[in-house]
């Protein structure tokens, strides 16, 4: 479904790396082979919600991360990025005030992208398909025909 929502944005790939590795699968692994395949002075940017933030000192070698890319947070409304401690004061170190500079430099930075306020989940949207309510422009066209398509999201109602 991510390969259906990013088709068509030039600027945008889903790269399926990770699931295809046996065994366990690191970021940072997939950022430097990346890295390898696009050279030195390409901009690569690792897209992540404020939850995956949240758990990123968990994360293999997370330190590393912005060695090999750029990190753009999308901030959903809801959501809060954290106000101390080692991955607070890391977005802060690497923080952009404005997205341009993701492409002025290959790697190092951290951007904070605020989401409109209108708070979108999967749940939330699990939670519409099943009750029959309508998700169109809630997510890519594509996504929505794949979902119905495969019925997805949908539970099975018991008769009495």
């Amino acid at each position: 479904m991510v390969e259906l929502a990013v088709r068509g944005e030039p600027h945008l790939v889903c790269d399926g790396r990770e699931l295809q590795r046996a065994g366990p699968s690191y970021t940072i692994d997939s950022l430097i082979e990346l890295r390898a395949q696009l050279g030195e002075s390409i901009s690569l940017n690792l897209v992540m919600g404020c939850d995956a933030v949240l758990g990123i000192s968990g994360w293999h070698r997370w330190e590393e991360i912005l060695d090999w890319a750029h990190v753009l947070v999308i901030a959903r409304p809801g959501w809060q990025l954290p106000q101390r401690g080692e991955v607070s004061q890391w977005l802060a170190q690497h923080a952009l005030d404005e997205p341009h500079g993701l492409v002025e430099k290959a790697s190092g930075s951290v951007y904070i992208e605020q989401l409109r306020p209108l708070d979108i989940s999967s749940t939330e949207i699990r939670h519409l398909l099943d009750s029959g309510q309508s998700v169109r422009y809630l997510m890519p066209e594509p996504v929505l025909d794949y979902i119905e398509e495969h019925g997805l999201y949908e539970t099975k109602k018991e008769t009495t």
